[in-house]
């Protein structure tokens, strides 16, 4: 990653020395590809471009190559069709599930929603009593 449309200075020292100079595009992203293929062992990689303040950076690893190719180990034969030859083993496994049991109650529970009405009562109770003195001083 580099800052979008900046620089970037690429070494790479092996047996050979690659340099490049690249501009990152509007993302910062950037590649290299090198023209030929690196030697087995070890090898190192600068990177250079500026940051936000224009101050240089420099970026320094060292690598090593252990294989010349990228051929994997063959498992098989090789042929000329784009079919598989092998046949798959299955080999089924049995399987539980439990099934759920409904027990009966003998006395139901009965859901309790809303607010209580004991304190509007003890309002509405103490309005009439206050009413009530109200009327008996006059």
């Amino acid at each position: 990653m580099a800052l979008p449309q900046s620089q970037v200075f690429i070494t790479v020292n092996s047996s050979k020395t690659f340099s490049a100079t690249l501009t990152a595009d509007r993302d910062g992203n950037w590649s290299y590809l090198l023209p030929e293929n690196l030697e087995l062992g070890a090898h190192t990689i600068t990177i250079r471009t500026k940051d936000n303040q224009g101050k240089e950076v420099t970026l320094t690893r060292n690598f090593t190559i252990v294989a010349n190719d990228n051929a994997g180990r063959v498992l098989g034969e090789a042929t000329n069709s784009a079919t598989l030859t092998g046949t798959p083993t299955l080999t089924p496994t049995p399987t539980t599930s439990s099934v759920p049991t409904a027990t009966a109650s003998a006395a139901p529970t009965i859901p309790v929603a809303g607010v209580s009405a004991l304190l509007p009562a003890i309002f509405g109770l103490s309005f009439i009593i206050a009413g009530l003195g109200v009327l008996l001083v006059f």
